[in-house]
C-alpha cells in the first residue's frame, strides 16, 4: 500500500466512513442499553408539545416558571428550540424510532461539519474527526445533551464559511445559538469576514434565520428574548459545584492527552532539527531562527479571515463563555457544558498537527511519517469508541444510571398501572422520565392547591433530589427497593 500523504485522500474518506459508522454503532448500543438522558428527553417532549394542535393556547408560563406543563403539554421555555424543531419535523413526517433517527441525524451533521472544517481550513478530515469524536462528545454531546453537539455542528460550518468569506456564516451562527443559546457568544467571529459588507450581510442572515422564535417568544410568551432570559436565570440561579475553576476543563482535556503527546513529539522533533540547521549557518543562529518564527506567526495573526485568527478568537470566547457558566454549575454540569472549550482547543491541536506534519522533511526516510501519524491517531479514536461501547455494558458502570430505559422507572409504570394511577396526574421528583412514559407527572417546584392532591412518587437517582417533593401527611402505597408512591389525605385523581 502507498502511505504517502498526498495520495490517499480516498482512503482517508473511506476511513472517516468507518469512523462514523462506529460513532453511530456506538451510540446505538449505549441507547439500546440505557437510552437517553434527561435533557434529551425534555427536548423530545418539548418537540411532541411544538406539533400539538393546541399548542399556542397551552403555552403560558406559570407565573415565573420555566415550564409550561398540563395535562396536554410539556414544554420548558428555558430550552434552545433547534433540536425539538428537527424532532417534530421527525414526528410529523409518520416515523415511529423519533430518537434512534434523530440520532443518525446528528451524527451526520457533525460529521459533514467536521469535514467541511477540514476543507476550508486544508487540514486532513481524519485527523480532525478522529480529535474530535472521543468518548466525552459522544457521551456529553449526544445521549445526554442532544443540543451540545448540534451546537458544535453548526458552530463548525459557521467557522468553515467564516474561513470561506462566505456571508452565509451569519445563518449556521444563528442556527447554533438557536441550537445552545451559550452558542450566541460566538456571535463576534462573524466580524472576521472579509469586509464591511461581508459583515453586514451576514449579521442580517443571522437576524433573518433567528427572527421566527423571536416572533414566537414574543407571540406566545410575552417578550421576544423571554426564551434566552430564562435559559441564562438558570445558569445565574445555579448552585455552584465541587470542582475548582479548571477542574471541569482537567477532566475534559483527558481526551485529548494521545494527540497533545504526538504534537508535542512532532514539534520537538522539528525545532531539534531546524536549530541544528541553524547552527551549522555561520550567518544565523538559533535566535534568528526564533525571530522568524514569530514574524511568522505575526503575520498569520494579523491576516483578516486567518486559520490562526479565527481559531485564537473562538478559544478567547470560549473561555469568556466557560468562565460565566460553568463555575455556577454543578460538577456534573460542569464537565458537560465544558465543551466549547474543548472543540476550541481541539481545533488548534488539528490545525497544529496537520502543519506540522506537512512541515516534515520530504527525503524518503521521513515521507511515510505523516501518514503512518494519522493512521495511529484514527486508530486510537477507533478504539477509545469501542472502549466506550464496551465499558457501559459493564455491571460496574454507572454511567447514565439516570436514563429512560432504567427498569426502575419502568417498574414504576407498571405499579402505577396495577394501583390504576396510570391515568392519573401525579407529582414525582422525575417528572421528566415520567411524562417520557406517558404518565402526566408534574414538577414538584411548582407546587399549589392542586397538585397537592396527587400522588407523590419518589424515584431514587432518577431525576432531582426526592426531598423537593412533599409527602407530608401523605400514606404510603406502595414501597420496593427505590421506589416509594404516597397518597395524600386530599387525594383526588385529576385527569386534566
Amino acid at each position: 500500500m502507498n502511505l504517502n500523504l498526498k495520495d490517499n485522500k480516498h482512503l482517508f474518506l473511506v476511513l472517516l466512513i468507518v469512523l462514523y459508522v462506529f460513532s453511530l454503532v456506538a451510540l446505538f448500543s449505549i441507547y439500546n442499553l440505557r437510552g437517553v438522558s434527561w435533557d434529551f428527553v425534555a427536548h423530545y417532549l418539548n418537540a411532541k408539545s411544538m406539533i400539538s394542535s393546541n399548542f399556542l393556547n397551552y403555552i403560558k408560563p406559570l407565573g415565573q416558571s420555566t415550564i409550561v406543563i398540563n395535562s396536554h403539554i410539556y414544554f420548558e421555555t428555558d430550552r434552545a428550540p433547534l433540536d425539538s424543531v428537527i424532532m417534530g419535523l421527525i414526528m410529523l413526517s409518520g416515523a415511529k424510532e423519533i430518537i434512534p433517527i434523530y440520532i443518525t441525524i446528528l451524527a451526520t451533521l457533525l460529521f459533514i461539519s467536521i469535514y467541511l472544517f477540514s476543507k476550508y481550513f486544508k487540514v486532513n478530515p481524519l485527523i480532525s474527526a478522529s480529535v474530535i469524536i472521543t468518548p466525552y462528545i459522544l457521551k456529553f454531546s449526544f445521549l445526554l445533551n442532544s443540543s451540545g453537539a448540534l451546537s458544535i455542528a453548526m458552530l463548525l460550518i459557521s467557522l468553515a464559511l467564516i474561513k470561506k468569506g462566505s456571508i452565509y456564516a451569519g445563518a449556521f451562527m444563528a442556527l447554533a445559538g438557536l441550537a445552545k443559546y451559550i452558542s450566541i457568544i460566538f456571535f463576534p467571529l462573524l466580524l472576521l469576514l472579509g469586509s464591511n459588507r461581508k459583515r453586514a450581510e451576514s449579521i442580517a442572515l443571522l437576524f433573518i434565520v433567528s427572527l421566527p422564535w423571536l416572533l414566537f417568544n414574543l407571540i406566545a410568551l410575552g417578550n421576544p428574548f423571554y426564551s434566552y432570559l430564562a435559559s441564562f436565570s438558570v445558569y445565574s440561579n445555579s448552585t455552584p459545584g465541587g470542582l475548582p475553576i479548571l477542574g471541569a476543563i482537567g477532566e475534559v482535556l483527558g481526551n485529548l492527552v494521545f494527540p497533545i503527546i504526538v504534537l508535542l513529539i512532532l514539534a520537538g522533533y522539528l525545532f531539534y532539527r531546524r536549530s541544528r540547521m541553524s547552527r551549522k549557518d555561520n550567518d544565523k543562529n538559533i535566535m534568528h531562527y526564533l525571530r522568524s518564527n514569530i514574524a511568522d506567526l505575526k503575520s498569520i495573526i494579523m491576516n483578516k479571515g486567518g486559520t490562526a485568527q479565527i481559531l485564537a478568537s473562538l478559544f478567547l470566547l470560549s473561555v469568556i463563555q466557560y468562565l460565566i457558566v460553568v463555575p455556577r454549575m454543578m460538577e456534573f454540569d460542569q464537565i458537560r457544558l465544558s465543551y466549547f472549550v474543548y472543540i476550541a482547543i481541539a481545533l488548534m491541536i488539528i490545525t497544529a498537527l496537520n502543519g506540522y506534519l506537512r512541515k516534515l522533511p520530504k527525503n524518503k526516510n521521513i515521507r511515510l511519517i505523516p501518514t503512518l501519524v494519522i493512521m495511529i491517531i484514527f486508530s486510537v479514536s477507533l478504539l477509545n469508541v469501542a472502549y466506550l461501547s464496551y465499558s457501559v455494558r459493564q455491571p460496574s458502570s454507572n454511567w447514565m444510571i439516570s436514563a429512560t430505559n432504567n427498569s426502575t422507572l419502568k417498574d414504576t409504570v407498571a405499579e402505577l398501572q396495577l394501583y390504576n394511577l396510570s391515568n392519573c396526574n401525579v407529582v414525582s421528583n422525575s417528572w421528566i422520565y415520567l411524562r417520557y412514559y406517558g404518565i402526566k407527572a408534574y414538577s414538584p417546584f411548582y407546587y399549589n392547591n392542586t397538585i397537592l392532591k396527587y400522588p407523590v412518587v419518589l424515584i431514587e437517582y432518577q431525576g432531582v433530589n426526592e426531598t423537593y417533593v412533599k409527602d407530608k401527611g401523605a400514606s404510603l402505597l406502595f414501597k420496593e427497593d427505590m421506589v416509594d408512591i404516597y397518597l395524600p389525605s386530599g387525594f383526588e385523581c385529576v385527569t386534566t
